[in-house]
């Protein structure tokens, strides 16, 4: 069974036996063994991490330039959020 989060923050894999296993967006071929803690963990990130690009789009909408800049700038950010996540959780 496979859940599919939002794109940025990449796939939840509920194996058979049990792991929830996490793959990354933007690393092809690596996977992460995560525990229920961490997953909810990592679905509270993107909700906040996506209420707030949903805001700043509000805010910066009209200011094109910027905002583009802002997306650049934070995507990356974020993925290292979710890798200190992911390299310090705990099986």
């Amino acid at each position: 069974m496979l859940i599919f989060d939002k794109l940025l923050t990449g796939m939840f894999q509920k194996k058979n036996t049990g792991e929830i296993v996490f793959h990354l967006w933007g690393e092809l071929g690596k996977s992460y063994i995560i525990s229920r803690k961490t997953e909810s963990t990592i679905k509270k990130i993107s909700i906040a991490y996506y209420t707030f690009l949903f805001s700043m789009t509000l805010i910066l909408g009209s200011i094109r330039l910027i905002y583009v800049f802002f997306l650049l700038f934070s995507i990356p950010i974020y993925v290292s959020i979710l890798k200190y996540f992911l390299l310090n959780s705990k099986r």
